[in-house]
């Protein structure tokens, strides 16, 4: 059962404006027992947690002048989740606590000179914290941590305008720079460790944009024809410094044909979140194991940060079209081929059930761990035991699925979509389809290792993902009806290799709006049912997998069929 509540309120006068907004959600557990598919579940076992939001939004905006605006914008939002889990080290059922805090606010000054030219100015600061409990059901014990508190300060000034004038229109660039510092403080007194960290970042940036060709210009093949050039410069007091360009161009060579492409380089370094090893995350399990005389061995799999990271860098091409003939009113057509390839991409690296009979990840198996190791996942913010009875130190492996540099990760495919609307006497009738086929997402998860293709392979993206929609609008009523497909796969972390079936399902919309009347407080209000996986079809099988969670939640979801009634007015 979940509920969700917002209200949102406004004013303006002659110089500004104001809004504020306020949102509600409020979202009960979903129990692994409460579906067939993971009923097998160590109890208890949530594949969802309870789950209670609030969020506020603050903007005003007030002119000074005639050149001269000043604005600003505030938020916070708490979230509290309440998740049972399968066991601590213990061996007994827990209960987690998270409880996640964010406030952030910017405030700023516009200033235009004459009619073209904008200078901006922005400064702005946010804070997450995030506080941890676990609780002990059999000893009756509860701990509270403090998992993190992650604060960035900004300053941002930008200045656009045009520069020049051709003959297919102004020449506009854009010039700016930001001074960023983040800083870091965890606090685990589980391990009694302790954190504090910070880095500081200035980036230098541009952009122009040439219109060549335009309708002011245009000429037989060449309706529309634009360039833009974009740079970024930016350097890190713990990473050093990186330069990234980007281009794109964009040419029409009729009306309502377009043709664009883009090329860009982009560097990231790590999260400082992703840096602190206070972030882990234990489990303990019996694995597969070739070399055990009983098939299976007690190991810990520890995830979480890694302060050996590096930045990651990526290279990224696109090319594609939109096509919207005047012949058809209605019609919109669009593709686009995308190229990525990332290198040294910060990701964990998911060996489970495979990490002790693939050789692929045996660089990350140690058959004679350091208890010490051991004992710090046992003693991780997010701990779960699979093996009750047993303590996190009586493991023989550890499996170092850390956060880690994979040396490349190469993702090509296309994103199609093809929308058609009409007006008919009996109302607007649309359908739509979209989708994206992969050709390939090639990953090498070590430095050593060979690239493999992990398309069409459990717990990574299908080679198709299809979506449909057909809606009919008249006279105050809305109807929609959305097909999502993922297509079949390969489950192989099983042997022999086994067929995960495609997963179908459907969503269905009904609204009504009505009519606008001063006479009733209901009046322009809009009354919706929706129905999300309305034929409640079940997420394909998957096995084995941790703690007979017998689905891939990468390629579907555990939820089921859900109604809602939603009720919207505007005062």
């Amino acid at each position: 059962m979940s509920f969700q509540f917002g209200q949102t309120i406004g004013t303006s006068w002659s110089n500004g404006n104001a809004l504020l907004a306020y949102d509600l959600y409020r979202r009960d557990h979903l129990d692994a027992n409460d579906r067939d598919f993971t009923e097998a579940a160590v109890d208890p076992t949530d594949l969802l947690p309870d789950q209670e939001r609030h969020s506020l939004f603050l903007s005003a905006r007030k002119a000074l002048s005639e050149s001269v605006e000043v604005f600003g914008d505030a938020f916070y939002s708490k979230r509290d989740a309440d998740s049972l889990g399968a066991s601590s080290s213990t061996g007994s059922p827990t209960e987690q606590q998270t409880e996640t805090e964010q406030v952030g606010a910017s405030v700023g000054v516009t200033k235009s000179f004459g009619n073209k030219w904008q200078t901006r100015l922005v400064g702005a600061y946010s804070t997450t914290d995030v506080l941890t409990g676990l609780a002990d059901f059999e000893v009756n014990t509860f701990t509270e941590s403090l998992a993190g508190d992650l604060s960035t300060w900004t300053l941002d000034v930008k200045a656009d305008g045009p520069i020049s004038s051709i003959p297919g229109g102004d020449i506009s660039v854009a010039i700016g720079g930001q001074c960023r510092r983040e800083e870091i403080l965890f606090t685990n007194p589980f391990s009694m460790s302790f954190t504090d960290d910070n880095r500081d970042v200035y980036a230098l940036f541009s952009e122009v944009n040439v219109p060549f060709v335009s309708e002011n210009n245009s000429i037989a093949g060449v309706h529309r024809l634009e360039v833009t050039a974009a740079v970024r410069h930016e350097n890190y007091s713990d990473f050093g410094s990186t330069t990234d360009p980007k281009i794109g161009a964009a040419w029409s060579p009729v009306d309502g044909l377009n043709f664009r492409g883009t090329f860009g380089t982009s560097f990231r370094a790590p999260l400082l979140r992703e840096l602190d090893s206070g972030f882990a995350i234990g489990f303990l399990a019996f694995l597969p194991d070739p070399e055990s005389m009983t098939g299976t061995t007690l190991a810990v799999v520890g995830r979480g940060g890694n302060p050996d990271l590096e930045p990651e860098t990526a290279t990224t091409w696109t090319a594609g079209f939109d096509f919207s003939p005047p012949s058809v009113p209605g019609l919109k057509v669009s593709g686009t081929y995308f190229d990525i390839e990332f290198d040294g991409r910060i990701q964990p690296t998911f060996a489970a059930f495979s990490a002790l009979t693939d050789p692929l990840f045996a660089p990350l198996v140690d058959r004679n761990p350091d208890p010490n190791l051991l004992e710090f996942f046992g003693n991780a913010p997010t701990a779960i035991n699979f093996a009750p009875g047993f303590e996190f130190t009586d493991a023989e492996i550890f499996v170092d699925e850390r956060n880690r540099n994979i040396s490349s990760v190469i993702t090509r495919g296309v994103d199609l979509q093809v929308r058609y609307q009409t007006q008919t006497n009996l109302g607007v009738f649309g359908a739509s389809i979209s989708g994206t086929h992969l050709f390939e997402q090639t990953e090498r998860q070590l430095p050593d290792s060979v690239a493999v293709d992990v398309v069409d392979t459990v717990f990574h993206p299908t080679d198709l993902r299809l979506r449909g929609t057909f809606s009919w609008s008249h006279k105050g009523w809305v109807a929609n009806v959305t097909f999502h497909h993922v297509d079949g796969y390969q489950n192989d972390l099983v042997d022999p290799v086994a067929d995960v079936n495609s997963w179908t399902t459907t969503d269905v919309y009904l609204g009504y709006e009505m009519v606008p009347s001063n006479d009733s407080v209901f009046s322009g209000a809009v009354l919706s049912l929706i129905v999300q996986n309305a034929f409640d079809e079940e997420p394909p099988f998957i096995a084995p997998n941790f703690n007979s969670i017998h689905f891939d939640a990468t390629n579907a979801n555990a939820l089921g069929r859900t109604i809602a009634l939603q009720l919207q007015k505007r005062w």
